[in-house]
């Protein structure tokens, strides 16, 4: 009886491992940030649109620095803003504004350890 119970067991972790079994090109940084987007989307855009009146980007990071197409959309776009505004070049804007959010990142992530 306990050897069945055993084997059977054994079988469930092995379909967990499989399951948890993370192929390379089915969990891409890209792909990660995009489902996460979703996810945030699904959660906050309906009720942004129809009780604030407002619109929602989901702005998505990794704690490497990366971040997701919206993200990536939005700081372009603050950069140019902010480039024009201050008649500085758009590549040192940009440079500057990935360099705070790269600090703002660890910093984030050192408080959490």
């Amino acid at each position: 009886m306990n050897w069945r119970k055993e084997e059977h067991t054994t079988r469930e972790s092995e379909n967990e491992l499989e399951k948890m079994n993370w192929r390379k090109e089915e969990h891409t940084t890209k792909r990660i940030c995009s489902e996460n987007e979703l996810e945030k989307r699904k959660a906050y855009d309906e009720r942004i649109r129809e009780v604030e009146h407002g619109s929602f980007s989901p702005l998505v990071f990794s704690t490497a620095g990366g971040m997701g197409a919206t993200a990536n959309v939005v700081y372009t776009r603050i950069a140019s803003l902010i480039a024009e505004k201050h008649g500085k070049p758009y590549s040192k804007t940009i440079n500057w504004l990935r360099c705070r959010l790269s600090f703002s990142l660890l910093r984030s992530a050192i408080i959490c350890l």
